[in-house]
Formats: C-alpha cells, sequence, structure tokens
C-alpha cells in the first residue's frame, strides 16, 4: 500500500510503501526461540524465496497460535532455537490437533530431542524416537523416494551465512512410516526425517537448521526449505475458477 502524508503550512510531503497482510495466508512462521532473533534468518529465507507468510513471535506476542489458525494456514514452520525448554505440553496439544485437522509442520531446534522424547508426542507425531551415537556439522542427504530429499543436499553447520549456533545436534531414529532425510557425515545417524499419511506431512530435524550456512559448494537453507515447502504443496486442490467472476477491486474501511 502505497501512502501519501501532506501537511500545511509548509507544504511537508512525505509517502512511503507500507506492506500489508490481507487475509489468511497458506504459510505461518512461528518463532520460538525465545527473544535471540534467530529468526531474522528464517525471515530473510521465507522473503527471498517470496513466501506469503504470517510470523508469529512468541516472544513478542505472549501466546501460542490456536490450532484452528495453524489448520487455516495449512502449513507451519515452528522453531525453537537455542530454548532449552522447547514446546510446552499445551503446545504439544496444539500441535496435536492441527496435525489431525490437515496441517504440514516443519519444526526444527537442537534441544527439542532432549525434551521431547519422554513425551508420547515424539512418538505419535513426529515419528522418532532418540537415538545414540556421533554427529558432526556435516550431513548429507538420503536417497529415499517421495519426499523431499534431494541426494545431494549437503550441509554445513557453521560458517558465517549461518546464526552459528549449532552446538547439540542430536541423533534420532525413524518410527512408523518415517523415512530418513538427512544423516551425519561418514555415519548411519539420523539427524532429519519425513512423514506422510493421509492427514498431513511432517519434517522434522533435530538440529539447528538456521546454523546452515550454505557456503561455497554447500546446499542453502533456501534450496532445503523449498524442496520441503514444494513437497508440503505438492497436491494442488486450488479451485476451478474457470468461468467465475472474479472481484476487482475493495475498499479498506
Amino acid at each position: 500500500v502505497s501512502v501519501s502524508i501532506t501537511a500545511q503550512p509548509g507544504e511537508i510531503l512525505r509517502e512511503f510503501e507500507v506492506e500489508m497482510l490481507v487475509g489468511t495466508p497458506d504459510l505461518i512462521f512461528v518463532d520460538d526461540d525465545e527473544g535471540e532473533e534467530l529468526d531474522k534468518f528464517i525471515c530473510n529465507d521465507l522473503d527471498s524465496l517470496e513466501k506469503v507468510y504470517f510470523h508469529h513471535d512468541l516472544s513478542a506476542i505472549g501466546v501460542s497460535p490456536e490450532a484452528d489458525h495453524l489448520i487455516q494456514c495449512g502449513t507451519v514452520v515452528w522453531m525453537t532455537g537455542d530454548a532449552e525448554d522447547p514446546i510446552s505440553e499445551a503446545e504439544m496439544t496444539i500441535l496435536e490437533n492441527a496435525i489431525d485437522g490437515g496441517t504440514n509442520l516443519f519444526i526444527f531446534g537442537q534441544n527439542l530431542d532432549d525434551e521431547l522424547q519422554f513425551y508420547d508426542f515424539y512418538e505419535r507425531y513426529l515419528h522418532v524416537e532418540t537415538g545414540f551415537g556421533d554427529t558432526h556439522e556435516e550431513l548429507v542427504g538420503t536417497d529415499n523416494e517421495g519426499g523431499p530429499e534431494r541426494t545431494d543436499f549437503r550441509l554445513l553447520l557453521n560458517g558465517q551465512n549461518g546464526t552459528q549456533n549449532s552446538s547439540d545436534p542430536d541423533v534420532i531414529i525413524p518410527l512408523d512410516d518415517a523415512m530418513p532425510l538427512f544423516r551425519y557425515f561418514r555415519s548411519e545417524n539420523y539427524g532429519g526425517i519425513y512423514f506422510e499419511d493421509e492427514t498431513s506431512k511432517i519434517v522434522y530435524f533435530a538440529f539447528a537448521f538456521e546454523a546452515i550456512s550454505g557456503e561455497r559448494s554447500w546446499s542453502s537453507r533456501q534450496e532445503v526449505l523449498t524442496s520441503i515447502l514444494d513437497w508440503f504443496n505438492g497436491e494442488n486442490d486450488a479451485p476451478d475458477f474457470e468461468n467465475q467472476t472474479l472481484p476487482f477491486k475493495f475498499q479498506m474501511l
């Protein structure tokens, strides 16, 4: 929206543009990093990909989004950053209801495994259990078919283009029909999985996704994010507007 302000006397004129979100976007970014501002990296990624999204900053808003709002959006990117106590029991219930309602979820954080492994939510909704073994600041893509994976993905959790906060990547074991998405370099230990059923799609990273630098020949956060969001949106359920009359203007009161 372009805004012009003219003041008298002196004929002072100011013009500027303001971005306004009209309606409900199909993506919500839940910033749950306890105010550390790591979210700026993810916001920059979403902006560079020209995604329309709602930024739900928990430290600023003070309350978690409701399940109905997550269902309306359809796709949730939930970041916990370095939070030592990520995802409360109330938020687990919200996510359970949202996933049951058809919401696609991409959730990541390097302390999630430490805290969630003791809850049924971890196995029933993220479809993993905690694992043991060596981790690494480098990860490589798996060679499964049908998900967002690409075998040429190579991730580096270090470097100036990332948040440089990776300190506790964890090993997770896929359960049910979940499939490995990323494994730690020179090992068969997994750090990321994906899951799909008839209701929703889940991608979970037990490492600091925001720390991916994408320097030189390494894969970037934007590339990984694009592959996940494209997979989420693989089925086009948009209505056919052929032979329908579309509105050509709206009025703001």
